[in-house]
């Protein structure tokens, strides 16, 4: 805060401009992108959701999962919105983030199928050890993980396939197993690589191995 009381002003001297956001009191366009972000948070899981090859949908749509934003039954209950109330994959909790991609016994056995087709124990069921969303989701994009980057994309292509089926059944009236659900996955994974996913093609290999 300004004491106004001791300014001393000076008549025969010309007004000045210091930008503040330099120690030299010139301003630099960094200071100024750099302002913006006064007051922000940090999140440990940004680079792992942007970095990874993906449609700009399918990263967009992680975000809003991490940060619980999608619109699962427990949120539209909150607010008193028409729902579903039960997971719609297997109908059996109540539908909550976490249940519907870490606990719904269909999701688990996709991701079982997956973990196996790749060689990949850390995105097996078995491997976890948290229920926190966002930890749980650092512990399968772990850098230590063989092929990091790929298995990023691969995580991103599961939730994204997970979350298909489950407004198929939702708004279409359609469902399919967790072994046709596979099946789609490791086409839709054909395209990704064809499309440029090459962290996810050195992860895969070839697509016909079981």
């Amino acid at each position: 805060m300004i004491d106004f009381e001791n300014v001393n002003l000076q008549a025969e001297a010309e007004d000045q401009i210091v930008w503040t956001r330099t120690t030299s009191g010139t301003y630099s366009a960094k200071s100024a992108y750099d302002l913006q972000f006064e007051g922000t948070s940090f999140s440990a899981c940004a680079s792992d959701t942007w970095k990874p090859w993906a449609s700009s949908r399918c990263k967009f749509f992680l975000w809003l999962l991490l940060q619980n934003r999608i619109w699962t039954a427990d949120r539209l209950l909150q607010r008193g919105w028409p729902n579903e109330y039960f997971c719609p994959l297997c109908v059996r909790n109540l539908e909550t983030i976490n249940h519907l991609f870490t606990e719904c016994p269909l999701s688990r056995e996709l991701w079982e199928r997956v973990s196996v087709w790749v060689a990949c124990p850390s995105i097996s069921p078995s491997a976890w050890t948290t229920d926190d969303i966002r930890m749980w989701f650092l512990g399968l994009t772990s850098n230590t993980t063989p092929n990091a980057p790929g298995t990023r994309t691969l995580i991103i292509l599961i939730v994204w396939t997970i979350w298909r089926e489950r407004n198929n059944r939702i708004f279409r009236g359609t469902s399919t197993t967790a072994a046709r659900l596979f099946g789609g996955l490791r086409d839709e994974a054909g395209l990704w690589m064809a499309a440029g996913a090459k962290g996810l093609a050195s992860l895969v290999g070839n697509l016909s191995r079981e």
